[in-house]
């Protein structure tokens, strides 16, 4: 299942960059996740990119930060303010990262609002991240 993850700027350049190699979410999917594309939050309210989850871990925050810590990408203490009042976080591990040359906006995926947190899409509202892909070989990329 794909999904379209709200994500900060300073996390996503941090993701893109190979820095942060967890992205938590304080609720659970209901659904396996395996694609993730990123919603980069305002000043850029853009899609800028996707990543594939590896791994979705399922625990209570201060086990969770152990588990991740070395590879958080974020400090302990925003870790912690993040998760407060949660008994069980989750962790995707994020595997392979794509950075879109071009930016879409959300109406490209069907997409009218941006989402609080995330939203499951349905392929046909992936398929224009397939075809920027497709560009970008075409183009030499």
């Amino acid at each position: 299942m794909t999904i379209l993850l709200s994500i900060r700027p300073q996390f996503v350049a941090a993701i893109l960059a190979g820095e942060k190699s967890f992205e938590y979410r304080r609720i659970a999917f209901r659904r396996p996740v395996r694609r993730v594309l990123m919603y980069c939050t305002s000043p850029i309210k853009r899609i800028v990119g996707e990543f594939t989850v590896t791994e979705v871990i399922r625990d209570q925050p201060d086990r969770l930060w152990k588990l991740t810590r070395g590879e958080a990408g974020i400090t302990k203490r925003d870790f912690y303010r993040y998760f407060s009042g949660v008994t069980v976080g989750t962790a995707l591990r994020i595997g392979e990262t794509h950075r879109y040359d071009r930016c879409l906006t959300l109406e490209e995926c069907s997409q009218l609002r941006a989402p609080q947190s995330f939203v499951y899409l349905e392929d046909s509202q992936t398929a224009r991240t397939k075809k920027v892909k497709t560009e970008k070989l075409l183009l030499g990329g």
